[in-house]
């Protein structure tokens, strides 16, 4: 790798780390700077792991709210069909 490549890898792990701890400023407060660097990236780690899986919580809810939904638009479209037949006949 060249010297460009891993500038622009440490500025990609400084990005994402700010942009991590900047929704709480109680966890920079709390952060460790003399850490070492395996515990850094197991803590970065462990925090993009827990947003995929709340994101992922999120995903399910929707498809499931998105099904019934779908249901509810089904179920709404018959009942109209038969009350539009019946006022027909």
């Amino acid at each position: 790798m060249t010297l460009e490549a891993y500038r622009a890898r440490a500025g990609s792990l400084l990005a994402f780390a700010a942009l991590r701890a900047a929704p709480s400023p109680r966890t920079l407060a709390r952060s460790d700077v003399t850490a070492p660097v395996r515990e850094t990236y197991e803590r970065l780690l462990r925090g993009t792991l827990d947003v995929l899986d709340f994101n992922q919580r999120i995903l399910s809810r929707r498809r499931a709210l998105s099904s019934v939904g779908l249901l509810c638009l089904v179920a709404g479209t018959i009942l109209i069909g038969v009350r539009v037949t019946g006022l027909l006949l």
